[in-house]
């Protein structure tokens, strides 16, 4: 038996695989020594395989030998030449990139909404007719156009908020009366409010969580009775939501009206209790807002449940449940009673409460969680997710994305420039990106040494009206920077 698999070890040459050493045993029987007189039954469908096999072998070979010469011709080629060669096979690989994931796109969304068209079509024109109701009929196909992009030189480093110890989880803009106010939530276990044009120390701080400040939202309240007084909506990791107030006309009299860089800040306003605490979801609660109207609040948890609460009395007036994992985040319609609710789970949803009955719509348009969602003020919404991908659909027609913008990492909360439509996208590489909503790529922030994030970069918010800053990003590396960005205008229909 030692003889035969020395034979065989013998007669292989080095540069023979097993594959084709047993094929040439196949053909040739008589020159296979010793090694015949071991039985093994070889089965048909094996025989093909190991023809395959050494197709594959073959193919290989020429692959290996063609780049070889490639190698060659290019060492051949001046230094020169092949900077200019570069520049055009770049180009053309952006091109064929574009194209192919455009084309991969309508794909997929197209197969997935056939194979749901068959199960759910009388579900669906009736609801289609519900989100037609509350807008005009659409502009027709919408055409990609390409953006006329900004160059990063017209974009710059305006100032940064100081005050928070840990990193920060969102950002929120608002106008309260003269003052263009910013807030800020950390996972210090505070909120702390700004005025965007003196960050140089913030003038409100608000400790009441016992664990992270995941979300903030601001709802202003003007009267003659309550004077400037601005509602600010917190959600934590201790499960629960505050809301809590803080009385501007106060802050207002400390302050020259026109003269906000220069003048002296007040002292700094500690808070340590809320007006109203909204309790009942059982784990983290990430989000949460007001709904039109301003009557009910929305929160989102960890929980896979999100609560519709009673402003007034802080009562849970609905549960809504069914999504399969964690809720990210939330989003509310600026004119209807519109909610959408982000997920773990690859989808967001679309709640409708213009009706007594509610109804509920959900899409799969991405591969991974889905981090951002957010309504613009026309009939659209933004979804961004872990799949590296930002789409933008049209609420009156849900079959597909009107447009898709792929990315190189995950997607953070967006924001949408609603004057301009465009988007400021926050990305885990510290990149922040400008894109309108036709999917076209305007401009980048820059990242210039010691005057940009350092870490992922979080949430994103614009103050379009603001002379100094028009966009307000935040990270985890404990940082609230002002930006003056360069506006250029968008293709996108406004109607």
């Amino acid at each position: 038996m030692n003889n035969a698999q020395n034979d065989i070890a013998d007669s292989r040459a080095r540069s023979q695989t097993d594959t084709a050493l047993m094929l040439s045993r196949l053909k040739y029987p008589e020159h296979s020594g010793q090694a015949d007189s071991i039985k093994v039954p070889i089965l048909p469908y094996k025989r093909r395989l190991y023809e395959l096999f050494t197709l594959i072998e073959r193919e290989m070979d020429s692959i290996h030998l063609e780049n070889c010469e490639l190698r060659l011709r290019l060492e051949e080629v001046s230094p020169n030449e092949r900077i200019v060669n570069d520049k055009d096979i770049s180009i053309q690989r952006e091109l064929s990139e574009h194209v192919s994931n455009t084309s991969f796109q309508k794909n997929e969304n197209d197969y997935f909404n056939q194979a749901i068209e068959t199960s759910i079509s009388g579900k669906r024109s009736g609801r289609q007719q519900k989100w037609k109701s509350a807008f005009k009929n659409p502009s027709g196909k919408l055409a990609l156009k390409v953006g006329s992009s900004v160059p990063e030189s017209k974009n710059r480093y305006v100032q940064n908020f100081k005050g928070h110890t840990d990193g920060i989880w969102d950002v929120c803009t608002a106008k309260v009366g003269n003052f263009n106010v910013l807030a800020s939530a950390s996972a210090d276990q505070t909120a702390k409010i700004w005025l965007a044009e003196n960050g140089s120390q913030p003038i409100v701080n608000y400790s009441a969580h016992n664990g992270s400040v995941n979300s903030v939202a601001i709802r202003c309240d003007q009267n003659t009775y309550s004077g400037c007084q601005p509602t600010f909506l917190t959600c934590s990791g201790d499960r629960s939501s505050h809301i809590w107030r803080v009385n501007f006309d106060q802050i207002s009299e400390r302050l020259h009206e026109n003269d906000f860089q220069t003048a002296e800040l007040p002292p700094l306003q500690q808070i340590h209790q809320p007006l109203l605490k909204l309790t009942g979801h059982s784990d983290v609660v990430t989000d949460g807002d007001w709904l039109f109207g301003g009557d009910e609040i929305i929160t989102v948890s960890w929980d896979r449940t999100a609560n519709l609460f009673d402003a007034e009395t802080g009562k849970i007036v609905k549960t809504l449940s069914g999504h399969d994992q964690e809720l990210t985040k939330c989003s509310v319609h600026p004119s209807q009673k519109l909610l959408a609710t982000a997920s773990r789970d690859f989808t967001f949803r679309l709640w409708d409460f213009r009706e007594p009955i509610h109804s509920v719509a959900v899409f799969q348009g991405h591969n991974d969680s889905v981090t951002s969602v957010v309504f613009s003020h026309l009939h659209h919404i933004v979804s961004g997710s872990d799949d590296k991908t930002v789409k933008v659909w049209d609420l009156r027609n849900m079959r597909s994305p009107i447009s898709a913008i792929r990315l190189n990492i995950a997607v953070n909360k967006i924001s949408i420039c609603n004057s301009k439509n465009l988007l400021a996208i926050p990305l885990d590489n510290r990149n922040i990106y400008i894109y309108d909503m036709n999917g076209s790529r305007m401009t980048r922030i820059p990242r210039s040494a010691g005057k940009c994030h350092h870490r992922l970069v979080s949430a994103c918010t614009w103050l379009s009206d603001n002379l100094l800053n028009n966009l307000i990003t935040c990270g985890f590396d404990k940082q609230i920077i002002g930006w003056r960005v360069h506006l250029p205008a968008s293709n996108f229909p406004k109607s």
